[in-house]
């Protein structure tokens, strides 16, 4: 078991090489929307409407504190200044005109007396993209949960700093399959699709997570990647990869031994050298849309994302 994880921590750190941010970001940071469905007797609008205005001050502060971030005022065109409140344009408007690179926005909805759920989202204004999508749940209705949660907010933004942002060429999967008439009744039309679905779940999930920009790729232009076939090409994703302006290429590939026995592999190369960077694997039950879900959502979860964002604490 130790020699897989260190296994996956090496392929991580390898993947996120690069440099680190020299000046503080320039950041405006949303009041949150904050929404009470606890169905409690009591008036509690002034006590939340307190609890809200320090929780945005504990996450400011928090912010410039960090020294990686300057935390610049954020004026919309009407009051309240929230996402829930202001039209997407308008927000996104009033946080470029004040010079920030960064929104950060949210929400908190209390459920029940001790418990609470947010969700905090940032896109980044350059390349209108989002960046950061975050929940969180923490216990109590007091200061000290509210710090918390203002705390996790922080610790989340500057694990984004302080991450490089390669660039990734993600492909389309691949079906390699061995069962008994696999190769003769050729891919079926339904795990052509899901094949399509497990593309785009990891493209999404990379690119949600704030550490990875999704390079387009066209792979028209190679016979192998015309055919899907780009598993059998000795890496000439990577030649794909780094015409597209791509830092790596990755390619993933479901081994099917019989219905109830497969596997899904990501072969990931250095798109300058074509060097392997890495290969990510996981064993899989059943041959579902759930299951290979699953599978696509394991591994860059916990191969990919989780030990490159430990990586950064």
């Amino acid at each position: 078991m130790l020699k897989h994880v260190l296994f996956a921590a090496t392929i991580v750190l390898s993947l996120m090489q690069g440099g680190a941010h020299a000046a503080p970001i320039k950041i405006a940071v949303a009041d949150f929307d904050y929404v009470d469905t606890s169905g409690e007797p009591n008036n509690q609008t002034d006590k939340h409407t307190a609890l809200m205005t320090m929780f945005m001050r504990a996450t400011r502060d928090g912010l410039t504190a960090s020294g990686r971030f300057d935390t610049v005022a954020l004026t919309c065109p009407k009051t309240p200044c929230t996402a829930a409140s202001t039209p997407p344009q308008e927000l996104l408007d009033a946080a470029k005109a004040s010079g920030a690179q960064l929104l950060v926005y949210g929400g908190v909805h209390k459920m029940s007396t001790l418990v609470q759920s947010g969700k905090m989202q940032a896109i980044d204004l350059k390349q209108d993209r989002l960046v950061i999508d975050r929940l969180l749940t923490f216990r109590g209705d007091n200061e000290e949960s509210f710090r918390r949660a203002a705390a996790f907010i922080v610790g989340e933004v500057v694990a984004f700093d302080r991450a490089p942002i390669r660039k990734i060429a993600v492909f389309d999967f691949e079906l390699e399959d061995f069962s008994a008439g696999g190769p003769i009744g050729g891919q079926s039309a339904v795990e052509t699709e899901r094949l399509k679905a497990a593309t785009q779940q990891t493209r999404d999930l990379l690119s949600q997570s704030g550490l990875f920009i999704v390079t387009p790729v066209d792979q028209s232009t190679e016979a192998n990647g015309r055919e899907h076939w780009l598993r059998k090409c000795n890496g000439c994703e990577a030649d794909l990869a780094r015409a597209a302006g791509a830092d790596l290429s990755l390619l993933g590939v479901f081994h099917k031994i019989s219905v109830m026995e497969q596997s899904l592999r990501f072969l990931v190369r250095d798109a300058a050298t074509g060097e392997p960077r890495g290969a990510l694997q996981t064993d899989l039950r059943g041959e579902t849309d759930e299951s290979w879900t699953r599978a696509v959502k394991w591994i860059v979860e916990h191969r990919i994302l989780e030990p490159a964002r430990a990586a950064q604490k």
